[in-house]
């Protein structure tokens, strides 16, 4: 996913995003690729890692959801 459609989506600044993606990427759960519109243009992309952690994720989000929102 490119990086304007990530800051879209959260909503958040760029330089947050920026700052966030970087993070993500040190921990091995983004890669990040060249585009082939560009040389200043990157993609994003979740890794293995990422993906196995998905439904951990989204079981604390729902339990979280549970707890807090009743």
């Amino acid at each position: 996913m490119r990086f304007s459609n990530l800051k879209k989506r959260v909503n958040s600044s760029s330089t947050t995003v920026s700052r966030r993606l970087k993070e993500l990427e040190a921990y091995g759960l983004v890669s990040r690729s060249q585009s082939p519109e560009g040389a200043n243009a990157f993609e994003y992309s979740l890794t293995e890692d990422a993906i196995k952690l998905s439904p951990i994720m989204q079981s604390l989000f729902d339990w979280t959801a549970e707890m807090f929102n009743d």
